[in-house]
């Protein structure tokens, strides 16, 4: 692609309270490994793993450290407060989008502390900020390149009763998508961008996409937050590889979802200011 990406690397959840988000999301029909939190800032977060990318729930460890805009995020509310976008080399992702007329910070190394039963491991990453300018209707994006990648997955955190298996769209709501066709041309090239009704979508480089709908489209959809003004990032698609077992596993923990076209959608009172869509491919 244009400058690197290689699709979902994983969206962030912001969450006001990890212990009640952790079961929320057992509920949903998650496994959810061991917590992490990161050595560089305030941060902790529960990471859950599907094969080639994930989902990561960030919460508040230590309000007296850096916390990288989540604090103030989680003012406003809960919800989904940015992405990381998988890239091959950091480095070269910077360079890249520099060469693209693009304004990305320099790149820097964050480390996770990944608290297991049988003792710590840091996971660590570079990571490449991009400006919130260069990627309008989303915001807290980066490019992400994982150094320590065999610390992540174990086989058991990747079975789920809810048979996810990979993050395959995010949906924003913004006044005006066609006004973000430019933009996301210049991070994802032309080709990536495409006119839907109601908004546009983007490929992301790997297999999910990027949507953006007017809040009339995102509503049409099942995909509104109530009470929240655009432009906001409001839900997630998770591919599943059985509806009838995701249902099974939504009505097991006693969450309420709506059957629409697309396939189970789940309001965001009930994942923590997300709507989340379980889809199959």
């Amino acid at each position: 692609m244009a400058v690197g990406i290689r699709g979902i690397d994983h969206p962030v959840i912001a969450v006001r309270n990890m212990a009640e988000a952790h079961g929320r999301f057992v509920r949903l029909g998650f496994t959810i490994p061991p917590r992490g939190s990161h050595l560089e800032w305030g941060t902790g977060n529960w990471c859950i793993m599907f094969g080639a990318d994930y989902l990561e729930l960030r919460g508040v460890v230590d309000a007296s450290r850096y916390l990288h805009h989540l604090d103030t995020f989680l003012a406003r509310r809960e919800g989904l407060m940015g992405c990381a976008f998988a890239v091959a080399d950091g480095d070269g992702a910077f360079a890249a989008a520099r060469a693209a007329g693009l304004a990305p910070r320099e790149p820097r190394v964050l480390t996770r502390r990944f608290e297991l039963p049988e003792g710590e491991t840091r996971p660590s990453f570079r990571l490449v900020f991009l400006d919130e300018a260069d990627t309008p209707g989303l915001a807290g994006i980066l490019m992400i390149q994982h150094l320590t990648p065999e610390l992540l997955r174990r086989p058991d955190w990747l079975r789920h009763a809810n048979t996810a298996r990979r993050c395959a769209a995010m949906t924003s709501i913004v006044p005006d998508p066609e006004a973000l066709a430019q933009p996301y041309a210049r991070l994802f090239g032309a080709a990536a961008v495409a006119r839907i009704p109601g908004g546009i979508a983007v490929a992301d480089g790997g297999t999910g996409r990027l949507v953006f709908l007017t809040p009339a489209a995102a509503e049409a959809e099942g995909l509104g937050l109530p009470g929240v003004e655009a432009p906001a990032m409001a839900a997630l698609d998770i591919v599943v590889e059985s509806l009838p077992a995701a249902a099974a596993a939504l009505a097991a923990g006693d969450i309420p979802f709506a059957r629409g076209a697309a396939g189970l959608v789940v309001p965001a009172a009930e994942a923590c200011g997300t709507v989340l869509r379980f889809v199959t491919d």
